[in-house]
C-alpha cells in the first residue's frame, strides 16, 4: 500500500468514527511490547503520519480497517460525514 492510501484509509477510521484523533495524533491499541514492563499493552497516541508510515506494510491491518470502514459506512444508522472506502488501494 502506498503512503496516501495508508494515511487516507486512517482518516477514513477517523470519519467513520472508529478511531479518535486529536490533532495530528491518533489514538492506537498496542499489544504487549519487548520487554513488557517498558512497553505494555493498551492505548497509545501517535501521530497519524507515524502509523500511516507503519499500516504501509501491514496487510493484516489494511483488511482489518478497510472491512471495519466499509461495515460502518454501510450500516444504515449511520450518520458520519465522508465515511466511505471510495478510492483506497490495498494493494503493496
Amino acid at each position: 500500500m502506498k503512503f496516501f492510501d495508508a494515511l487516507k484509509l486512517l482518516e477514513q477510521a477517523v470519519s467513520c468514527g472508529l478511531i479518535q484523533q486529536d490533532g495530528n495524533d491518533i489514538f492506537v491499541w498496542r499489544e504487549v511490547g519487548n520487554p513488557p514492563d517498558e512497553f505494555p499493552e493498551g492505548w497509545y497516541r501517535e501521530n497519524i503520519m507515524s502509523v500511516a508510515q507503519e499500516l504501509m506494510n501491514d496487510e493484516k491491518g489494511q483488511q482489518f480497517l478497510k472491512e471495519e470502514v466499509e461495515k460502518t459506512a454501510n450500516t444504515s444508522d449511520t450518520n458520519f460525514n465522508g465515511c466511505s472506502i471510495t478510492g483506497i488501494r490495498l494493494t503493496t
